[in-house]
């Protein structure tokens, strides 16, 4: 398996985890119906404080969400307060 392939692999799997712990706020935004949104979570990565963001929007011909983009940084330690 090639490095590009690997770290698909792991950022998908991080997605997937975070899709999961965050299913109750996902839930809520969608029952409120609301067309864009974005969902903040804080975890620990390696060790490591990481900040994520993931982007949601609501498709313009159903009533279909569509995942469309995540920022994550790992924070600094002066950073994790």
């Amino acid at each position: 398996m090639n490095k590009t392939m690997c770290c698909f692999r792991i950022i998908s799997i991080l997605v997937l985890v975070l899709l999961i712990r965050i299913k109750r706020q996902l839930e809520q935004n969608i029952g409120e119906g609301k067309t864009k949104f974005t969902l903040q979570h804080k975890t620990t990565y390696n060790n490591q404080a990481m900040e994520t963001m993931l982007h949601f929007k609501k498709g313009d011909q159903n009533d279909m969400y569509f995942f469309n983009k995540y920022d994550a940084r790992l924070l600094q330690p002066e950073e994790k307060a």
